[in-house]
């Protein structure tokens, strides 16, 4: 079996990235949301229209950020096809690698939407990857369960569609 790793074509752009902005994020506010923590427990925080918004920047940086930054680094998986299933990387604040088996696969559909003229590509599972996995496919297709998306910009793109399409379909 092919167990070459197929990754995205613009590593800086679609890992590099988000990484550094979900870090930086998380660098560079932590030590605010502390100092508000700390007036609020002292009671020197003035709930006025300057220290709301120091909360709500705080909280944006925290947690909007890095949410984001997760989404768009699942969303983009390096993929090893193996006999036995996939291989994965996912990124839940570092990077793991996560197998699928093939019988873990249910469907292999093309979404409606399509970049470029190329299609985007489905893989619906019916195992639990990551919580991201999930919010992208409720996104995307309407469906509460884990899938994962295969897009123009993996090398080799149809290679991985035709070899799963073989192994499940």
């Amino acid at each position: 079996m092919n167990e070459h790793i197929h990754s995205y074509k613009n590593k800086f752009l679609f890992h590099t990235i988000p990484v550094i902005v979900m870090y930086f994020s998380l660098l560079a506010f932590f030590p605010l949301a502390i100092l508000i923590v700390l007036d609020i427990a002292s009671g020197q925080f003035m709930f006025d229209e300057g220290g709301i918004t120091d909360i709500l920047v705080t909280v944006f940086a925290l947690v909007v950020i890095p949410i984001l930054s997760s989404l768009e680094l699942n969303m983009f998986p390096k993929i090893i096809i193996e006999s036995q299933g996939l291989k994965i990387t996912v990124f839940n604040f570092r990077w793991t690698w996560i197998e699928i088996p093939w019988d873990q696969i249910i469907d292999v559909t093309v979404l409606k939407k399509t970049y470029r003229g190329k299609e985007i590509w489905s893989v619906l599972l019916s195992g639990q990857l990551t919580i991201w996995h999930r919010l992208l496919n409720k996104r995307y297709r309407g469906v509460d369960s884990a899938a994962l998306f295969i897009t123009p910009y993996l090398e080799n793109e149809d290679v991985v569609i035709e070899a799963i399409k073989s192994k499940v379909l």
